[in-house]
């Protein structure tokens, strides 16, 4: 109930049509508290040590797991998007800076869903998978028969971790469009990218004070 709570409040307080950025940063804060919960819970169990509850959880996790994912379907990371065209019927949304993005219809079992594909200098770098939240259970499934368990769960929000990549699948995203559930494929390459753009925003906002 706490966690249904949490994930209720933190809705109310994100814009009505949020970026794929914000959802990421959503669904991490809900991890972080179910972590906080956990170790919560292990302190009532009378754990020895609750701090690692969330780690030893994890690690078992982990331990069923698949290889590291090394793409989306045939078209491998750092692919360029040339790749694309022999296997999606995808057009360009975003050309900007390092970045390049294409969107593309696809299924998942009985799931259709849209594909982005994100770029950053001309190489993949991630997936992001919209889909009606009907076919949460379709995509769900379908990404456990791949990757395994996930590492982590928070209610309807699960997420897979690698050296490289990190996978999350959303139920419930505060979009405001009928697109309300996504599933994400993001390397450490372009989590680096966000992080520098994000660095550069500041330093550009500072300088305007």
């Amino acid at each position: 109930m706490k966690i249904v709570l949490l994930v209720v409040l933190f809705i109310l307080t994100l814009p009505a049509a949020a970026t794929l950025q914000e959802l990421d940063d959503f669904a991490k804060e809900m991890l972080k508290k179910e972590r906080r919960e956990l170790e919560v819970w292990g302190k009532g169990r009378g754990d020895p040590e609750p701090e690692r509850a969330w780690q030893r959880a994890e690690q078992t996790a982990k331990a069923n797991q698949s290889a590291e994912p090394v793409g989306f379907g045939t078209i491998e990371w750092a692919s360029p998007p040339e790749a694309l065209e022999s296997v999606f019927n995808a057009y360009e949304t975003k050309n900007h800076g390092r970045e390049r993005a294409f969107q593309a219809g696809y299924s998942i079992g009985d799931a259709p869903v849209t594909v982005d594909f994100s770029y950053v200098d001309n190489k993949l770098a991630r997936i992001f998978i919209w889909f009606e939240r009907r076919y949460l259970d379709v995509v769900s499934e379908a990404f456990i028969e791949k990757y395994g368990k996930p590492s982590r769960r928070s209610g309807d929000i699960m997420a897979w971790s690698w050296k490289k990549v990190t996978a999350l699948i959303v139920g419930n995203n505060p979009t405001g469009n009928a697109l309300t559930s996504s599933a994400s494929l993001t390397t450490a390459e372009y989590s680096q990218y966000l992080e520098q753009r994000a660095k550069y925003k500041a330093a550009a906002a500072a300088k305007d004070l």
